[in-house]
């Protein structure tokens, strides 16, 4: 990113070929921005000696346009918790403004700390002091309050940028993530780079996460968070004796090639006969290949519909299903570093994935996304039974269409992100119930969108790869794991995310591998960060195949240290892109490799496959493989030489000259015009509550006028507010 001073009309500005330009700039939809850091974090005020016996005061350093923040006091004796003005901080105390749900206790507390900014300054930075005494002794930590501000960017507007994507073939830039963004502050205040110390308290997507305590992942009314009713059904998963006993388990085959032999007819008679005896109860399919039938029954019937299934002759498992949760010449290209340390791009002039399929198994799908749906060949909705996952539900979340660009988005069309394997098809497959509070998903989903993958085509697999960035921290039952082992006796290589559990404070966590990832006919994958040492919130264990950049937002980058890819604004109903992290956005990079590799060697085994990626991995931990990041990180060129023994790749060509945009606040003089980086994204700090006008030009002419007649122009008023994400796309259009 860039530091830019203040700046004037009649400045000295470099200019690029229009054409190029308008080609570099052909985004077409808003990219909503991960809250960042917009100024240096204060040193912290000197303090006491720690407090005794544990004890500690957790407080937010920076507060940027929030006036609401939780303090975390951890004391075993009484304690007192009072607000002082810090000694820096400002012409304006502020402590009097500062109030407290409670100022005094004994044992731990979470105490949620009150700004009112009524009459201050929004250009300064205002300081106060958490001052905790316990035992004699008082600790105190100084946190930093300022006014809002806006994260976006410019780009083209749709319209015209649809008429030049009709001719656009331009390669992407490859120049590493160095130009992050134009912050830019009020006059008399110093620009300053982004950076990921004091960012606001907004934690980034970890994708996978595990259920919380006490949280009911019964599942018995198929809803979460609320007891059956009339009308509610469940789908158990009911597991049969298949035709030939000796074929089955872990005796079959690893590789492809030995289908599963299907339940006996002795199991499927007595199975009618039993759900017949079920008041409401039908089987509604089968997955022979898994030697399993999906029973639905009524929610307030399920106690008994299990009894009585289990007692039937032929049946071998009765489960209900288990809650499961999700787990990153292109405009943004030089934002994806995760590309980059696996070197994905190089192997794109050998293989971009042409003529593999990836399956993406998620929720939160919008495939009609401009960098997704030229390669989208297929999709199913598993858990409600549809041809289409198109979602346009706030509450089902936009984690798929994250997943499935960071695996196989479209590259070279000038626009947003370039996926893994560019070139490869996407079967999207949505778990989720979207009419069911909070959009689950369960096993129940699961196993049919797996029985949908394996035989949807005909009888033949829809896809090559699949990828499964969800699970859960228990097992999914025997149901899952037949058709797990399905899929890979089709001929499916299955990646799955390791896990996640938040980090604190950075402090890395050691979790065990979640399920499905934790079974043997899944590569479990571990996330790492941009220095390539493990994730802090990935887990680990013996079942970790490799690792991938998932991410890690606690670095200096803060959010640029997470995965950027496609995403969707549900209530602007803008297809957009943004920052994910978590062992989700490591396993579609594994995926992704997987298919540049297919694409490049179509003859090779999934188990040459296999060996290939283990002899090119980048050893990080350990010598050897390790519990943390399994054989290492994955590096797409060292496994296709592993695979072929052909030399390296050539690099991909230089990156275009681009033209200069410049940024302007006319209704706020004490902003100043500035000029934008490259890519188009801006932060604008120390921003006043209410309408906020923003424009974006080009000034060809260099006459200090920004888009006048025959140059770009766009413009935006956003409603900035305390205690939210404000954002701002300006769509640029020629006057």
């Amino acid at each position: 990113m860039s530091q830019v001073p203040s700046m004037n009309p009649g400045r000295d500005g470099q200019r690029g070929r229009r054409a190029v330009a308008r080609s570099a700039l052909a985004g077409l939809f808003a990219l909503l921005l991960a809250l960042a850091a917009c100024s240096p974090t204060p040193p912290r005020e000197p303090s006491d000696p720690p407090l005794p016996g544990g004890s500690s005061l957790s407080a937010p350093e920076t507060m940027h346009g929030q006036t609401r923040a939780t303090v975390q006091v951890s004391a075993e004796q009484a304690w007192q918790l009072r607000v002082v003005d810090a000694p820096s901080g400002g012409p304006t105390p502020i402590a009097s403004r500062v109030s407290l749900s409670r100022d005094s206790g004994t044992g731990p507390a979470n105490v949620t700390l009150t700004i009112d900014p009524s009459g201050l300054d929004h250009t300064l930075d205002h300081r106060f002091q958490l001052q905790l005494r316990t035992e004699g002794r008082t600790y105190g930590e100084t946190v930093e309050f300022t006014f809002p501000f806006i994260t976006g960017y410019a780009l083209l507007d749709a319209a015209a940028a649809s008429a030049e994507l009709r001719g656009a073939a331009d390669q992407p830039t490859d120049k590493g993530p160095t130009d992050k963004g134009v912050v830019v502050r009020p006059n008399g205040q110093a620009n300053t780079e982004l950076s990921g110390e004091g960012t606001p308290a907004e934690a980034p997507d970890r994708g996978l996460s595990t259920a919380p305590e006490g949280r009911d992942v019964s599942g018995e009314a198929g809803q979460a968070g609320r007891d059956p009713v009339e009308g509610d059904t469940v789908t158990l998963l009911v597991g049969l004796e298949p035709a030939t006993p000796s074929l089955t388990g872990q005796g079959r085959a690893a590789e492809v090639g030995v289908p599963g032999p299907g339940p006996a007819p002795a199991a499927l008679s007595a199975l009618g006969t039993s759900v017949a005896r079920i008041a409401g109860a039908a089987v509604e399919s089968r997955f022979d290949e898994a030697s399993l039938a999906f029973v639905e029954v009524p929610a307030t019937e399920v106690e008994a519909a299990i009894a009585q299934l289990e007692l039937t002759k032929g049946v071998t498992y009765v489960e209900r299903p288990v809650p499961i949760y999700p787990f990153s010449d292109d405009q943004f290209r030089d934002l994806q570093w995760n590309l980059d340390r696996v070197q994905a791009e190089q192997l794109w002039s050998v293989s971009d994935g042409s003529g593999v399929t990836i399956a993406v198994l998620d929720n939160g799908f919008y495939p009609d996304h401009p960098d997704l749906r030229h390669n989208v060949v297929g999709q199913y909705d598993a858990g409600d039974q549809l041809s289409s996952v198109q979602s346009d539900r706030p509450e089902c979340g936009t984690h798929g269409t994250h997943v499935a660009g960071i695996a196989a988005a479209v590259a070279n069309n000038q626009i947003g992100v370039a996926g893994t394997a560019p070139g490869a098809g996407l079967y999207l497959v949505d778990l989720d119930y979207s009419e069911r509070p909070g959009c689950p998903m369960d096993s129940t989903s699961l196993v049919r969108g797996i029985q949908h993958v394996v035989t949807g085509n005909g009888g033949s697999p829809h896809a090559d790869v699949m990828n499964l960035s969800l699970g859960a921290s228990t097992p999914l039952g025997e149901a899952t794991q037949s058709a797990l082992r399905a899929a890979r006796d089709a001929g499916i290589i299955v990646v799955g995310a390791a896990g996640n559990t938040a980090c604190n404070a950075g402090q890395p966590t050691y979790d065990p591998v979640s399920y499905p990832a934790a079974y043997p006919e899944v590569w479990a994958v571990g996330a790492t960060d941009r220095n390539d040492g493990r994730a802090c919130y990935s887990h680990v264990g013996p079942e970790v195949f490799i690792a991938a950049p998932g991410g890690d937002g606690f670095g200096s980058g803060g959010r640029y240290d997470t995965i950027f890819s496609t995403d969707h604004d549900v209530p602007g109903r803008n297809h957009i892109y943004g920052w994910q992290e978590g062992t989700s956005m490591a396993a579609p990079v594994v995926a992704g490799v997987v298919a540049l590799l297919k694409g490049a060697v179509p003859a090779a085994s999934n188990e040459e496959i296999r060996q290939a990626i283990i002899a090119g991995a980048t050893d990080l931990g350990p010598r050897g493989r390790d519990d943390h990041v399994g054989y290492g990180l994955i590096n797409a060129v060292e496994a296709y030489e592993a695979l072929t023994g052909a030399a390296e790749p050539p690099p991909p060509p230089p990156e275009p000259t681009l033209e200069t945009m410049w940024i302007t606040f006319p209704e706020d003089p004490l902003f100043p015009t500035t000029q934008l980086d490259p890519d188009g994204l801006f932060t604008i700090t120390h921003v006043p509550t209410g309408p906020f006008l923003i424009v974006v030009g080009t000034d060809e002419n260099e006459n200090g006028i920004i888009g006048e007649p025959g140059e770009l122009y766009g413009e935006v008023t956003v409603n900035v507010q305390f205690d939210q994400r404000n954002q701002a796309v300006v769509y640029l259009e020629e006057r």
